[in-house]
């Protein structure tokens, strides 16, 4: 019999302590850079494997975030492809503004619980720039997360670092 996998979305606002929400925003501006180039390269006809090695080779991130937010932005792509006879446009290639920082649990970010009621967070927002400090959010989040540390047939996986409502 097969395991179903679900993907629990949880959302958590920051408590920064270390760092700061600049090195955040200098993170989700090098993600759009970072997508930005995928782009124009998928445009200018370069082969994916080739663009993404490129593109990751010359990123700001650590190599795994690189390949994460290449990955999203050729996601948006293949999108298009799928999708261009319902009129759906290419993505632009030169957006401005903040894009996801996307990252994987161990490697981009780790979390810590440290007791009941806290749960502490180290984000790698550029290569060798760190922002620590807890999450904040509901009771309920905060609960599936410890399943997901405590429990085998969970896992703390991808997340995302977005930038809304000024924070």
């Amino acid at each position: 019999m097969q395991s179903s996998q679900f993907t629990h979305t949880l959302s958590f606002g920051l408590d920064i302590e270390t760092g700061s929400g600049d090195d955040l925003q200098t993170g989700c501006l090098e993600a759009r850079r970072i997508r930005n180039e995928a782009n124009r390269l998928d445009k200018d006809g370069w082969e994916w494997t080739n663009l993404k090695s490129t593109v990751v080779d010359n990123a700001d991130h650590v190599k795994n975030t690189s390949q994460l937010i290449v990955d999203k932005a050729l996601g948006e792509i293949e999108t298009y492809h799928d999708h261009t006879d319902d009129g759906w446009g290419r993505p632009y290639p030169y957006k401005d503004g903040m894009y996801s920082l996307v990252m994987n649990h161990g490697e981009g970010y780790r979390l810590f619980i440290k007791d009941e009621d806290t749960v502490r967070f180290r984000i790698t927002a550029t290569r060798e720039t760190h922002v620590k400090g807890e999450l904040r959010g509901s009771p309920g989040h905060f609960d599936r997360l410890r399943t997901a540390f405590s429990n085998d047939e969970w896992r703390v996986g991808t997340a995302e670092v977005v930038h809304k409502h000024d924070e």
